[in-house]
């Protein structure tokens, strides 16, 4: 495993925690008082939403990132709740794991980045910190409030000239959609929507846009994700980017689960469960979506990455939610075993 770009153990290191801010650390200790046999828990868990969101307590915190050896320390606004994935424990070895695995080890040969749905850019930021990523980022992020976090993170990480932040939406067809945030701290489930009451956000095709092609998309779109890769078949069945997109089983409505899985097929991609399989006595444990990995490192802290393919005989077996990979017919020799994949399928 001495080739892989980056030890997996490594992640944690790359963006890690260094200051909570106190908006965090009472709304948590609300969420853990002592006291729930006193009240209802629900009256706790409105006394920590109150917290989180209050002025009277400081929500300015500071993470360091590390990158080509160099340690910045940088400030992050606290009421964002999509920087959960600094301070809760249940990532403390990085957050989804298996997701920001997969993702360095597509990247590690360099090419252009596109990360839809960036929020504040930490899986950008993972990719920046690769020592041989000489490619360049497009972070795309929707929401206005949002993007604030995106710009101030990029550039305190000193990273301008390699991530390009942009402040629009992806979908079919160009114009203009409204801006629906379900919460107003987790941003993780704002979404665009053609109805709603919300800002209006400008949207565009990827077809349309005057970028360089990329050789991977990480796509987190609160289940736009088909309306994103039709807006951008060309490009698509152009370059064949490796594509990373989230993927969520409906079965009320199983068509929502089937329609990106089936369009991308059409297009010759083959799709995988990416999971990491770790090693304990030589016997295989194999961690997925939604996993603590604090034990399964400290077991085997370099897992390899074992791919499953995903059909639509197969996929309702699998988590409820998942970060699937997609990987075009003509690429599948790009992932060699020296890179850390493995293919129990085949």
């Amino acid at each position: 495993m001495t080739n892989l770009p980056i030890q997996i153990e490594q992640i944690s290191r790359t963006i890690r925690l260094s200051h909570c801010p106190a908006n965090v650390r009472i709304s948590r200790w609300f969420q853990k008082s002592k006291f729930t046999s006193v009240c209802p828990l629900y009256f706790y868990w409105r006394l920590s939403r109150w917290a989180f969101g209050s002025s009277l307590f400081n929500s300015v915190g500071s993470f360091i990132y590390e990158r080509g050896g160099k340690e910045i320390e940088v400030k992050f606004n606290g009421r964002n709740a999509q920087f959960h994935a600094l301070y809760e424990k249940y990532y403390a070895c990085g957050y989804e794991l298996e997701t920001a695995a997969l993702l360095l080890r597509l990247a590690s040969r360099g090419g252009v980045f596109y990360d839809i749905g960036s929020n504040w850019g930490y899986f950008s930021l993972l990719v920046a910190a690769l020592p041989n990523f000489k490619g360049q980022i497009y972070a795309f992020e929707p929401n206005p409030r949002t993007f604030i976090d995106l710009k101030s993170t990029v550039t305190q990480t000193e990273l301008d000239g390699c991530v390009t932040p942009l402040n629009y939406g992806l979908g079919s067809k160009d114009g203009v959609l409204t801006l629906v945030e379900a919460d107003s701290f987790n941003t993780g489930l704002a979404r665009l929507t053609s109805s709603g009451e919300g800002p209006g956000v400008p949207v565009h095709r990827l077809d349309s846009l005057n970028l360089e092609p990329p050789s991977l998309i990480k796509l987190d779109a609160e289940f736009m994700e088909k309306d994103i890769l039709e807006g951008g078949k060309e490009l698509i069945q152009r370059h064949h980017p490796h594509i990373v997109f989230e993927n969520f089983l409906s079965p009320e409505n199983p068509s929502q689960t089937y329609d990106t899985l089936n369009l991308l097929e059409s297009w010759g991609y083959r799709l995988f469960n990416p999971t990491l399989l770790f090693k304990r006595d030589d016997l295989p444990v194999l961690g997925s979506y939604g996993d603590d990995f604090s034990a399964l490192m400290k077991i085997d802290p370099n897992p390899q990455t074992m791919l499953f393919d995903i059909t639509t005989n197969n996929r309702f077996l699998m988590r409820g939610q998942l970060n699937v990979f997609a990987c075009h017919e003509t690429r599948l020799n790009e992932l060699t075993d020296g890179d850390g994949f493995l293919f129990p399928n085949d």
